[in-house]
C-alpha cells in the first residue's frame, strides 16, 4: 500500500533516541509515559545526561545517587526509577511534603518527617517489605553514638564509617534504613545495609576474630610441639 502524501513517515529509532537524549527530564518522563516501546528506549545514561545538561535539582539528585552507587551502598535504580527520581517534586512515601532532591545518604525521594518519624501525611502503601505486606511508617532508625556499646566497641566506628554502609548523619545520630523495602513495581529501593544489619556485621566480625584467635592458638601449639620434639631429638643424639 502506497503512503499518501498527507501521511508522515515514522521517525527512525536511532533518530528518536538522539532526540530523547537532549530532552529535559520532564519531557523525557512524558515521552516514557506515551507507550511501552518508547519507555523501553530510556536508559540510565540518557536520564543522567538529561539531568546534568539541564541542571537544577535533577542534577543534584544524580550527583547524590552517583556518589552512593559508586560506593555500592544502595540498590541501583532502574532507568525508569532514575527518571522518576529526576522529576520528583513530592516525597514518594507520604505523597504530601514537597522535596527538592533525593535524601543524602539514603538515595530515596523522602521528606525529613518520613525519614525520622513518618507521622506526616498519608502513607503510600505501594511501598512494602520483601514479603509484600505494607511497610512500617518509619523509614529509618537512629543509631546513637552516645550508646555504651558504641563507645566500648571500636568496631562500630569502623562499620559506621565504611563507604558501603549508607546512613543519613545528623548530629550524634546516624539514621539507618529501618528495613529492606520495595516500591510498587517490586524494585528494591534504599540502602543495602539496614539498622539491624549493623549488629549482624559486628557479630560476623566477632566470629572472624574468634576463628582467627583459634587458628593462632592452634598454630602456636603446633610450633611448641615441634620445638619440644626437636629439643628431645637433639638431647637424645647427644
Amino acid at each position: 500500500k502506497k503512503r499518501s502524501s498527507k501521511e508522515s513517515a515514522p521517525i527512525p529509532v536511532d533518530a528518536m533516541v538522539n532526540v530523547m537524549e537532549f530532552l529535559p527530564p520532564r519531557s523525557l518522563y512524558n515521552i516514557a509515559l506515551t507507550c511501552k516501546s518508547l519507555r523501553e528506549m530510556v536508559t540510565s545514561k540518557m536520564v543522567v545526561q538529561s539531568a546534568l545538561i539541564h541542571g537544577g535539582n535533577p542534577s543534584k539528585s544524580m550527583a547524590e545517587l552517583h556518589s552512593l552507587m559508586r560506593n555500592h551502598s544502595i540498590h541501583a535504580p532502574s532507568p525508569l526509577r532514575l527518571l522518576r527520581l529526576a522529576n520528583g517534586k513530592r516525597c514518594e512515601f507520604c505523597l504530601t511534603s514537597g522535596t527538592n532532591h533525593v535524601r543524602p545518604g539514603l538515595g530515596v525521594f523522602a521528606c525529613w518527617n518520613c525519614v525520622v518519624s513518618g507521622k506526616q501525611g498519608r502513607w503510600n502503601r505501594g511501598y512494602s517489605r520483601n514479603s509484600g505486606s505494607s511497610s512500617s511508617i518509619k523509614l529509618t532508625k537512629a543509631w546513637k553514638t552516645s550508646w555504651v556499646r558504641y563507645r566500648k566497641n571500636p568496631i562500630y566506628r569502623t562499620i559506621l564509617s565504611y563507604s558501603r554502609v549508607a546512613s543519613n548523619e545528623y548530629g550524634t545520630n546516624h539514621y539507618f534504613w529501618s528495613e529492606h523495602r520495595c516500591d510498587a513495581s517490586g524494585e528494591r529501593v534504599g540502602p543495602l545495609v539496614t539498622w539491624g544489619d549493623v549488629d549482624d556485621l559486628k557479630g560476623y566480625y566477632d566470629q572472624l576474630k574468634t576463628a582467627a584467635a583459634a587458628k593462632e592458638a592452634e598454630a602456636t601449639a603446633a610450633i611448641s610441639t615441634a620445638a619440644s620434639t626437636t629439643a628431645s631429638n637433639v638431647a637424645a643424639a647427644d
